[in-house]
Protein backbone atom coordinates (compact mmCIF):
# COMPACT_ATOMS: atom_id res chain seq x y z
CA UNK A 1 0.00 0.00 0.00
CA UNK A 2 2.75 2.42 0.94
CA UNK A 3 4.72 1.55 -2.19
CA UNK A 4 1.85 1.59 -4.71
CA UNK A 5 0.45 4.92 -3.54
CA UNK A 6 3.61 6.67 -2.36
CA UNK A 7 3.69 10.44 -2.72
CA UNK A 8 6.37 11.97 -4.92
CA UNK A 9 9.47 12.97 -2.95
CA UNK A 10 11.42 16.17 -3.27
CA UNK A 11 14.43 15.53 -5.57
CA UNK A 12 16.97 16.19 -2.82
CA UNK A 13 15.15 13.91 -0.35
CA UNK A 14 14.81 11.15 -2.96
CA UNK A 15 18.51 11.32 -3.87
CA UNK A 16 19.57 11.19 -0.23
CA UNK A 17 17.27 8.26 0.55
CA UNK A 18 18.32 6.22 -2.49
CA UNK A 19 22.02 6.84 -1.85
CA UNK A 20 21.60 5.54 1.71
CA UNK A 21 19.65 2.46 0.56
CA UNK A 22 22.34 1.59 -2.01
CA UNK A 23 24.64 0.71 0.87
CA UNK A 24 22.37 -2.24 1.69
CA UNK A 25 20.49 -3.16 -1.52
CA UNK A 26 21.40 -3.68 -5.20
CA UNK A 27 20.24 -0.96 -7.66
CA UNK A 28 17.52 -3.24 -9.08
CA UNK A 29 15.80 -3.43 -5.66
CA UNK A 30 16.56 -0.03 -4.16
CA UNK A 31 13.12 1.54 -4.79
CA UNK A 32 10.99 -1.30 -3.45
CA UNK A 33 13.30 -2.65 -0.73
CA UNK A 34 12.00 -0.46 2.16
CA UNK A 35 8.43 -1.60 1.45
CA UNK A 36 8.90 -5.34 0.90
CA UNK A 37 9.45 -8.13 3.42
CA UNK A 38 10.15 -11.13 1.24
CA UNK A 39 11.65 -13.48 3.86
CA UNK A 40 9.98 -14.82 6.99
CA UNK A 41 12.45 -16.16 9.54
CA UNK A 42 10.71 -17.24 12.80
CA UNK A 43 14.03 -18.26 14.37
CA UNK A 44 15.52 -14.79 13.89
CA UNK A 45 12.38 -13.19 15.33
CA UNK A 46 12.47 -15.48 18.37
CA UNK A 47 16.16 -14.77 18.88
CA UNK A 48 15.58 -11.02 18.83
CA UNK A 49 12.66 -11.27 21.27
CA UNK A 50 14.88 -13.28 23.60
CA UNK A 51 17.15 -10.25 23.93
CA UNK A 52 14.33 -8.01 25.15
CA UNK A 53 14.78 -8.75 28.85
CA UNK A 54 15.18 -6.45 31.89
CA UNK A 55 18.84 -7.51 32.31
CA UNK A 56 19.72 -5.77 29.03
CA UNK A 57 17.80 -2.53 29.56
CA UNK A 58 19.43 0.91 29.45
CA UNK A 59 17.49 4.04 30.42
CA UNK A 60 18.35 7.67 29.74
CA UNK A 61 16.81 10.44 31.84
CA UNK A 62 17.48 14.07 30.91
CA UNK A 63 16.18 16.71 33.29
CA UNK A 64 17.22 19.91 35.02
CA UNK A 65 16.33 18.12 38.26
CA UNK A 66 19.68 16.32 38.04
CA UNK A 67 21.66 19.57 38.30
CA UNK A 68 22.26 19.09 42.03
CA UNK A 69 22.84 15.32 41.78
CA UNK A 70 26.19 13.60 41.57
CA UNK A 71 27.36 14.02 37.97
CA UNK A 72 31.06 13.13 37.95
CA UNK A 73 31.39 12.91 34.16
CA UNK A 74 31.49 15.67 31.56
CA UNK A 75 31.01 15.16 27.81
CA UNK A 76 33.79 16.77 25.73
CA UNK A 77 31.78 18.83 23.19
CA UNK A 78 29.50 21.10 25.25
CA UNK A 79 30.78 20.31 28.73
CA UNK A 80 27.45 18.88 29.87
CA UNK A 81 27.72 16.93 33.11
CA UNK A 82 26.17 13.48 33.45
CA UNK A 83 26.14 10.58 35.82
CA UNK A 84 26.04 6.81 35.45
CA UNK A 85 24.47 4.25 37.79
CA UNK A 86 23.45 0.61 37.62
CA UNK A 87 19.96 -0.74 38.28
CA UNK A 88 19.92 -2.85 41.44
CA UNK A 89 19.09 -6.56 41.37
CA UNK A 90 15.81 -6.14 43.27
CA UNK A 91 14.45 -3.79 40.61
CA UNK A 92 15.55 -6.13 37.81
CA UNK A 93 13.82 -9.02 39.58
CA UNK A 94 10.63 -7.00 39.99
CA UNK A 95 10.64 -6.12 36.29
CA UNK A 96 11.24 -9.75 35.34
CA UNK A 97 8.36 -10.88 37.56
CA UNK A 98 5.97 -8.49 35.87
CA UNK A 99 5.95 -10.75 32.79
CA UNK A 100 4.59 -13.74 34.71
CA UNK A 101 0.98 -12.56 34.30
CA UNK A 102 0.68 -13.28 30.59
CA UNK A 103 -3.04 -12.45 30.66
CA UNK A 104 -2.19 -8.75 30.93
CA UNK A 105 -0.59 -8.83 27.49
CA UNK A 106 -2.65 -9.27 24.33
CA UNK A 107 -2.57 -8.38 20.70
CA UNK A 108 -4.05 -4.95 19.90
CA UNK A 109 -7.48 -4.58 18.34
CA UNK A 110 -7.61 -4.44 14.53
CA UNK A 111 -6.57 -1.06 13.18
CA UNK A 112 -9.81 0.74 12.22
CA UNK A 113 -8.01 3.04 9.77
CA UNK A 114 -6.49 0.44 7.41
CA UNK A 115 -8.11 1.07 3.98
CA UNK A 116 -9.32 -1.66 1.64
CA UNK A 117 -10.98 0.41 -1.09
CA UNK A 118 -8.47 2.08 -3.43
CA UNK A 119 -10.82 2.91 -6.29
CA UNK A 120 -10.65 6.39 -7.86
CA UNK A 121 -13.63 8.73 -8.14
CA UNK A 122 -12.09 10.44 -11.18
CA UNK A 123 -12.09 7.12 -13.05
CA UNK A 124 -15.76 6.60 -12.23
CA UNK A 125 -16.54 10.07 -13.53
CA UNK A 126 -14.54 9.51 -16.70
CA UNK A 127 -16.27 6.16 -17.32
CA UNK A 128 -19.66 7.85 -16.94
CA UNK A 129 -18.66 10.73 -19.19
CA UNK A 130 -19.02 13.29 -16.39
CA UNK A 131 -16.57 16.22 -16.78
CA UNK A 132 -14.71 17.25 -13.64
CA UNK A 133 -14.23 20.98 -12.90
CA UNK A 134 -10.67 22.21 -13.32
CA UNK A 135 -10.91 24.56 -10.31
CA UNK A 136 -12.47 24.07 -6.85
CA UNK A 137 -16.24 24.56 -6.74
CA UNK A 138 -18.10 26.19 -3.87
CA UNK A 139 -20.81 23.80 -2.70
CA UNK A 140 -22.11 25.70 0.34
CA UNK A 141 -22.04 29.34 1.43
CA UNK A 142 -24.10 30.15 4.51
CA UNK A 143 -23.67 31.99 7.77
CA UNK A 144 -22.21 28.88 9.40
CA UNK A 145 -20.46 27.07 6.56
CA UNK A 146 -18.50 27.72 3.38
CA UNK A 147 -17.47 24.54 1.58
CA UNK A 148 -15.18 24.23 -1.45
CA UNK A 149 -14.48 20.98 -3.24
CA UNK A 150 -12.44 19.51 -6.09
CA UNK A 151 -12.21 15.90 -7.20
CA UNK A 152 -8.61 15.25 -8.17
CA UNK A 153 -7.85 13.89 -11.64
CA UNK A 154 -4.17 14.91 -11.81
CA UNK A 155 -2.31 12.92 -9.15
CA UNK A 156 -4.81 10.03 -9.26
CA UNK A 157 -4.18 8.68 -5.76
CA UNK A 158 -6.87 7.18 -3.47
CA UNK A 159 -6.20 9.94 -0.96
CA UNK A 160 -8.02 13.07 0.15
CA UNK A 161 -7.14 16.25 2.05
CA UNK A 162 -9.66 18.15 4.14
CA UNK A 163 -8.98 21.50 5.80
CA UNK A 164 -11.42 23.09 8.25
CA UNK A 165 -10.91 26.69 9.37
CA UNK A 166 -13.15 27.28 12.39
CA UNK A 167 -13.69 31.00 12.95
CA UNK A 168 -15.00 32.41 16.21
CA UNK A 169 -14.92 35.89 17.68
CA UNK A 170 -14.03 34.48 21.11
CA UNK A 171 -10.61 33.04 20.24
CA UNK A 172 -8.86 36.43 20.03
CA UNK A 173 -11.10 38.42 22.38
CA UNK A 174 -8.26 39.13 24.83
CA UNK A 175 -4.87 37.63 25.79
CA UNK A 176 -6.53 35.21 28.21
CA UNK A 177 -8.78 33.87 25.42
CA UNK A 178 -5.77 33.47 23.11
CA UNK A 179 -3.88 31.47 25.72
CA UNK A 180 -6.88 29.26 26.50
CA UNK A 181 -7.50 28.58 22.80
CA UNK A 182 -3.87 27.62 22.26
CA UNK A 183 -3.89 25.51 25.42
CA UNK A 184 -7.05 23.77 24.21
CA UNK A 185 -5.48 22.74 20.90
CA UNK A 186 -2.44 21.38 22.75
CA UNK A 187 -4.52 19.39 25.22
CA UNK A 188 -6.87 18.20 22.47
CA UNK A 189 -3.92 16.90 20.45
CA UNK A 190 -2.69 15.21 23.62
CA UNK A 191 -6.02 13.44 24.15
CA UNK A 192 -6.14 12.32 20.51
CA UNK A 193 -2.94 10.28 20.92
CA UNK A 194 -5.05 7.31 22.10
CA UNK A 195 -5.69 6.45 18.44
CA UNK A 196 -3.15 8.62 16.59
CA UNK A 197 -0.66 5.73 16.35
CA UNK A 198 -3.18 3.56 14.50
CA UNK A 199 -3.96 6.45 12.16
CA UNK A 200 -0.29 7.11 11.39
CA UNK A 201 0.36 3.42 10.69
CA UNK A 202 -2.48 3.58 8.14
CA UNK A 203 -1.02 6.79 6.60
CA UNK A 204 -3.88 8.94 7.91
CA UNK A 205 -2.84 12.22 9.46
CA UNK A 206 -4.44 15.11 11.28
CA UNK A 207 -3.30 18.37 12.84
CA UNK A 208 -5.03 20.71 15.27
CA UNK A 209 -3.76 24.24 15.75
CA UNK A 210 -4.97 27.61 16.98
CA UNK A 211 -5.18 30.69 14.77
CA UNK A 212 -5.97 34.35 15.37
CA UNK A 213 -9.50 33.74 14.14
CA UNK A 214 -10.13 30.43 15.91
CA UNK A 215 -8.85 26.95 15.16
CA UNK A 216 -7.75 24.90 12.17
CA UNK A 217 -8.27 21.17 11.68
CA UNK A 218 -6.38 19.47 8.85
CA UNK A 219 -6.78 15.88 7.70
CA UNK A 220 -5.04 13.83 5.03
CA UNK A 221 -4.81 10.20 4.03
CA UNK A 222 -6.57 7.38 2.27
CA UNK A 223 -10.09 8.43 1.32
CA UNK A 224 -11.65 5.13 2.38
CA UNK A 225 -10.91 5.62 6.09
CA UNK A 226 -10.43 9.37 6.44
CA UNK A 227 -14.13 9.89 7.40
CA UNK A 228 -13.58 7.56 10.37
CA UNK A 229 -10.61 9.63 11.53
CA UNK A 230 -12.57 12.84 11.05
CA UNK A 231 -15.42 11.47 13.18
CA UNK A 232 -13.03 10.53 16.00
CA UNK A 233 -11.34 13.93 16.05
CA UNK A 234 -14.60 15.91 15.78
CA UNK A 235 -16.18 13.88 18.60
CA UNK A 236 -13.20 14.53 20.87
CA UNK A 237 -13.32 18.22 19.91
CA UNK A 238 -16.93 18.40 21.11
CA UNK A 239 -16.39 16.32 24.27
CA UNK A 240 -12.80 16.71 25.50
CA UNK A 241 -11.67 15.40 28.89
CA UNK A 242 -9.48 18.40 29.85
CA UNK A 243 -7.83 16.59 32.75
CA UNK A 244 -6.31 18.72 35.50
CA UNK A 245 -2.88 17.07 35.43
CA UNK A 246 -2.48 17.52 31.67
CA UNK A 247 -3.71 21.12 32.01
CA UNK A 248 -0.89 21.84 34.46
CA UNK A 249 1.72 20.16 32.24
CA UNK A 250 0.74 22.02 29.06
CA UNK A 251 0.43 25.29 30.93
CA UNK A 252 4.02 24.95 32.07
CA UNK A 253 5.15 24.04 28.54
CA UNK A 254 3.44 27.16 27.17
CA UNK A 255 4.99 29.33 29.88
CA UNK A 256 8.46 28.14 28.95
CA UNK A 257 7.70 28.52 25.24
CA UNK A 258 6.60 32.13 25.65
CA UNK A 259 9.59 32.89 27.90
CA UNK A 260 12.04 31.33 25.43
CA UNK A 261 10.78 33.62 22.68
CA UNK A 262 12.68 36.49 24.29
CA UNK A 263 15.90 34.53 23.81
CA UNK A 264 15.42 34.37 20.03
CA UNK A 265 17.69 36.19 17.61
CA UNK A 266 17.21 39.98 17.20
CA UNK A 267 16.04 39.65 13.59
CA UNK A 268 13.18 37.42 14.77
CA UNK A 269 12.17 40.07 17.30
CA UNK A 270 12.31 42.76 14.61
CA UNK A 271 10.08 40.76 12.28
CA UNK A 272 7.67 39.99 15.11
CA UNK A 273 7.41 43.63 16.16
CA UNK A 274 6.69 44.67 12.56
CA UNK A 275 3.78 42.22 12.50
CA UNK A 276 2.48 43.44 15.88
CA UNK A 277 2.59 47.09 14.87
CA UNK A 278 1.03 46.70 11.43
CA UNK A 279 -1.81 44.31 12.18
CA UNK A 280 -5.16 45.85 13.03
CA UNK A 281 -5.48 43.90 16.28
CA UNK A 282 -2.55 42.01 17.68
CA UNK A 283 -1.74 41.07 21.26
CA UNK A 284 1.90 40.89 22.30
CA UNK A 285 3.46 37.62 23.39
CA UNK A 286 4.47 39.31 26.64
CA UNK A 287 0.77 39.48 27.52
CA UNK A 288 0.48 35.72 26.98
CA UNK A 289 3.42 35.12 29.29
CA UNK A 290 1.75 37.24 31.97
CA UNK A 291 -1.45 35.19 31.63
CA UNK A 292 0.16 31.73 31.99
CA UNK A 293 2.32 33.02 34.86
CA UNK A 294 -0.54 34.69 36.71
CA UNK A 295 -3.77 33.81 38.51
CA UNK A 296 -6.31 34.75 35.84
CA UNK A 297 -5.92 31.36 34.11
CA UNK A 298 -7.81 28.78 36.19
CA UNK A 299 -8.85 25.21 35.41
CA UNK A 300 -12.54 25.97 36.00
CA UNK A 301 -12.52 29.05 33.77
CA UNK A 302 -10.55 27.18 31.12
CA UNK A 303 -13.00 24.30 31.03
CA UNK A 304 -15.97 26.66 30.78
CA UNK A 305 -14.33 28.56 27.94
CA UNK A 306 -13.49 25.41 25.94
CA UNK A 307 -16.81 23.65 26.48
CA UNK A 308 -19.26 26.54 26.30
CA UNK A 309 -17.77 29.83 25.08
CA UNK A 310 -15.35 28.85 22.30
CA UNK A 311 -17.65 26.48 20.31
CA UNK A 312 -20.89 28.37 20.92
CA UNK A 313 -21.00 30.25 17.59
CA UNK A 314 -18.60 29.49 14.73
CA UNK A 315 -18.26 29.65 10.98
CA UNK A 316 -16.54 26.75 9.24
CA UNK A 317 -14.65 27.31 6.00
CA UNK A 318 -13.75 23.96 4.45
CA UNK A 319 -11.78 22.76 1.44
CA UNK A 320 -11.92 19.11 0.33
CA UNK A 321 -9.52 18.04 -2.40
CA UNK A 322 -8.63 14.59 -3.65
CA UNK A 323 -10.41 11.29 -4.13
CA UNK A 324 -13.86 12.38 -3.01
CA UNK A 325 -17.07 13.37 -4.77
CA UNK A 326 -19.03 16.49 -3.93
CA UNK A 327 -21.59 14.46 -1.96
CA UNK A 328 -18.82 12.72 0.00
CA UNK A 329 -17.23 16.08 0.82
CA UNK A 330 -20.56 17.42 2.05
CA UNK A 331 -21.10 14.31 4.16
CA UNK A 332 -17.69 14.58 5.84
CA UNK A 333 -18.08 18.28 6.64
CA UNK A 334 -21.65 17.71 7.87
CA UNK A 335 -20.32 15.05 10.25
CA UNK A 336 -17.83 17.54 11.70
CA UNK A 337 -20.36 20.36 11.99
CA UNK A 338 -22.88 18.08 13.71
CA UNK A 339 -20.26 17.00 16.24
CA UNK A 340 -19.34 20.64 16.93
CA UNK A 341 -22.98 21.47 17.69
CA UNK A 342 -22.36 25.19 17.17
CA UNK A 343 -24.64 27.99 16.10
CA UNK A 344 -23.52 30.14 13.13
CA UNK A 345 -21.71 33.42 13.72
CA UNK A 346 -23.77 36.58 13.77
CA UNK A 347 -23.05 39.18 11.08
CA UNK A 348 -21.36 41.47 13.60
CA UNK A 349 -19.13 38.62 14.79
CA UNK A 350 -18.12 37.80 11.21
CA UNK A 351 -17.04 41.42 10.74
CA UNK A 352 -15.08 41.22 13.99
CA UNK A 353 -13.28 38.07 12.83
CA UNK A 354 -12.54 39.56 9.40
CA UNK A 355 -11.03 42.64 11.04
CA UNK A 356 -8.36 40.49 12.68
CA UNK A 357 -6.80 39.91 9.27
CA UNK A 358 -6.55 43.56 8.32
CA UNK A 359 -3.28 45.50 8.18
CA UNK A 360 -2.73 49.13 9.04
CA UNK A 361 -1.93 51.39 6.10
CA UNK A 362 1.15 53.53 6.58
CA UNK A 363 0.84 57.20 5.55
CA UNK A 364 2.34 57.87 2.13
CA UNK A 365 5.53 59.91 1.97
CA UNK A 366 6.27 59.41 5.66
CA UNK A 367 9.01 57.36 7.30
CA UNK A 368 8.15 55.65 10.58
CA UNK A 369 10.98 54.52 12.85
CA UNK A 370 10.46 52.14 15.77
CA UNK A 371 13.36 51.39 18.10
CA UNK A 372 13.46 48.61 20.67
CA UNK A 373 16.44 48.78 22.98
CA UNK A 374 17.27 46.47 25.86
CA UNK A 375 17.01 49.32 28.35
CA UNK A 376 13.38 49.94 27.30
CA UNK A 377 12.12 46.40 27.74
CA UNK A 378 9.41 45.37 30.20
CA UNK A 379 10.71 43.94 33.48
CA UNK A 380 9.32 40.47 32.71
CA UNK A 381 10.84 40.61 29.24
CA UNK A 382 14.27 41.56 30.62
CA UNK A 383 14.04 38.66 33.04
CA UNK A 384 13.90 36.14 30.18
CA UNK A 385 16.04 37.94 27.59
CA UNK A 386 19.47 36.66 26.63
CA UNK A 387 21.83 39.15 28.24
CA UNK A 388 24.83 37.68 26.38
CA UNK A 389 23.40 38.36 22.92
CA UNK A 390 24.99 41.57 21.64
CA UNK A 391 23.65 41.34 18.08
CA UNK A 392 21.30 43.85 16.51
CA UNK A 393 18.80 43.76 13.64
CA UNK A 394 16.98 46.16 11.33
CA UNK A 395 13.61 45.43 9.76
CA UNK A 396 12.98 47.65 6.73
CA UNK A 397 9.40 47.31 5.53
CA UNK A 398 8.20 48.92 2.31
CA UNK A 399 4.42 48.93 2.00
CA UNK A 400 3.43 48.85 -1.68
CA UNK A 401 -0.34 48.86 -1.35
CA UNK A 402 -3.24 46.42 -1.44
CA UNK A 403 -2.99 42.88 -2.81
CA UNK A 404 -3.64 43.27 -6.52
CA UNK A 405 -2.58 40.91 -9.30
CA UNK A 406 -0.27 40.97 -11.20
CA UNK A 407 1.56 43.54 -9.05
CA UNK A 408 1.63 41.20 -6.05
CA UNK A 409 3.13 38.48 -8.20
CA UNK A 410 5.91 40.85 -9.21
CA UNK A 411 6.66 41.52 -5.54
CA UNK A 412 6.87 37.80 -4.88
CA UNK A 413 9.16 37.33 -7.88
CA UNK A 414 11.39 40.13 -6.56
CA UNK A 415 11.58 38.30 -3.23
CA UNK A 416 12.76 35.12 -4.95
CA UNK A 417 15.18 36.89 -7.30
CA UNK A 418 16.87 38.97 -4.60
CA UNK A 419 17.56 36.05 -2.26
CA UNK A 420 20.68 34.63 -3.99
CA UNK A 421 22.35 38.05 -4.10
CA UNK A 422 22.32 38.16 -0.31
CA UNK A 423 24.00 34.76 -0.16
CA UNK A 424 26.66 35.80 -2.68
CA UNK A 425 27.34 38.98 -0.74
CA UNK A 426 27.72 37.04 2.47
CA UNK A 427 30.12 34.56 0.86
CA UNK A 428 32.32 37.40 -0.39
CA UNK A 429 32.36 39.01 3.03
CA UNK A 430 30.37 42.04 1.88
CA UNK A 431 27.80 41.67 4.63
CA UNK A 432 28.66 41.77 8.31
CA UNK A 433 25.92 39.31 9.24
CA UNK A 434 22.83 37.97 7.54
CA UNK A 435 20.36 39.61 5.16
CA UNK A 436 16.91 38.25 4.39
CA UNK A 437 13.88 39.42 2.51
CA UNK A 438 10.24 38.42 2.51
CA UNK A 439 7.00 39.38 0.85
CA UNK A 440 4.24 39.95 3.37
CA UNK A 441 0.64 39.79 2.18
CA UNK A 442 -2.23 40.95 4.38
CA UNK A 443 -5.78 42.26 4.02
Amino acid sequence: MGFLYKEQDEPMDAANSIATLLEHHPPSEVLAAPHLHEEFDPAAITSMLGLLVPERVMTLHTSAAHAAAATPFREPWYGTRFGLSYIDDATIAAWAGATEDTGALRLPDPNPFIPTDFSLECERAEAAGVPLPRLPTRLRNSAGLELWHKTDATFRKPKVNLCLAISTAEAYRNPLAVVMTSLFTRQLSDELTEFSYHAEVASCHYRVQSTNSGLALMFGGYSHKLPALLHRVASKFARPDLMADRFAIHRDIMRRTYANFFKEQPYQHATYMANVLLEHKRHHILEYLQVVSGDTLTLEGYRHFCMSVLPARVRVQALCHGNATASQAEEMVATACTAFGSEPLAASERDEVDSLLRALRLPEGTEIWVRQHGSLLHELQREHANADDTNSAIELLLQVGVDERPRTLLVEMLEQASGPRNNIGKQKGLLGGDAQNRAWLSN
